[in-house]
């Protein structure tokens, strides 16, 4: 009976001996060196891009009712104008010929231009009426758009010219309906503008369209909800007709505790997780993510912001495994 208990104590105190040494034999063994980081906070604003055209925001199309002849053009395409200045002279004769012209081939005439010749009669006194002596502005601008060329017929379904206020543009955008609740006017829009090597340019929600609207994305439709905003910084290399992409902030800047990307991994049924470093071991934790940003991703649940998260989980191969420190995070 003794020697059993001599035995079995013997055993015992090897079996101690070995618990007391295993801290010494993992020190000794070759560890995956690993880096660790705590939750930063990161600033952080709901937002949406949207793409659009910067345009004037007031002007005036001229337009014809009947086939007109210039005899002098007064004015060139940049051209500044007020109200009531003359544009251009018309030439009664080649204008009447154009129209009696033009009659000669009614058959022939498009629809749209029928109405506006059922009305003409072929007598002087009725075409003298109706052909206008001169093309005078009715806006003042800038003349930016001109379809007025001395001797050359202008047709009635033509816009003669535009006439815009450049002075003051504005970024005509395209929103992705599901953002429409989040709309509001006074919002702060970046505006980046392709023909100036994405120069940047500042503006508020002026104005929000009260209908949503069908528009082509691609090969595929969007519908979208135009949104205009006011241009804060305008300067004269910004020009009607641009292509912008503005973003709208959304929100109010608001912290988030986030971690980088690279140190979460997915299990099979979805969960996200992380590996602490606890006494040398990566301990897996469950944890909850909120909005995604450039490097990093939010955390909602499952982390304190003290606790020491493994930045790359692709070093390690498993829960409890014992791991070191690399010689950049022991500095």
């Amino acid at each position: 009976m003794k020697k059993r208990l001599s035995v079995l104590f013997g055993t015992t105190a090897v079996l101690s001996i070995g618990a007391l040494c295993l801290p010494q034999i993992v020190t000794g063994a070759v560890l995956t060196q690993v880096e660790v980081t705590q939750p930063a906070y990161e600033d952080y604003y709901e937002k949406v891009s949207a793409t659009g055209k910067i345009e004037e925001i007031g002007q005036s199309k001229l337009s014809a009712q009947l086939p007109l002849v210039p005899k002098e053009v007064y004015v060139n395409l940049g051209d500044s104008v007020q109200n009531g200045d003359v544009i251009a002279e018309i030439d009664f004769e080649k204008t009447k010929q154009a129209i009696l012209s033009m009659l000669s081939l009614y058959d022939a005439v498009p629809e749209e231009l029928s109405s506006v010749l059922e009305t003409v009669k072929l007598d002087q006194e009725t075409l003298a009426a109706m052909i206008p002596s001169q093309i005078v502005a009715d806006y003042s601008g800038v003349i930016s758009t001109l379809n007025l060329t001395k001797g050359a017929v202008v047709s009635p379904t033509e816009t003669v010219a535009t006439i815009a206020d450049l002075s003051s543009l504005r970024a005509a955008l395209k929103v992705p309906e599901e953002y429409a609740a989040k709309l509001k006017t006074g919002q702060e829009v970046t505006l980046k503008i392709s023909a100036l090597d994405q120069k940047k340019y500042h503006g508020t929600i002026e104005k929000i369209s009260p209908a949503a609207q069908e528009t082509l994305v691609g090969t595929s439709k969007q519908t979208v909800v135009n949104v205009y905003v006011k241009i804060e910084d305008q300067d004269a290399d910004l020009k009607a007709g641009y292509s912008a992409v503005g973003t709208i902030r959304l929100s109010e800047t608001e912290p988030l505790m986030t971690i980088p990307y690279s140190a979460i991994d997915q299990q099979d049924s979805g969960s996200e997780f992380v590996y602490l470093y606890q006494n040398g071991q990566a301990k897996m934790r469950v944890i909850a993510t909120g909005e995604e940003l450039a490097d990093s991703v939010e955390v909602v649940g499952g982390l304190d912001p003290d606790e020491w998260v493994i930045e790359d989980i692709s070093k390690v191969s498993g829960n409890g495994e014992f791991v070191s420190l690399s010689e950049s995070k022991n500095d």
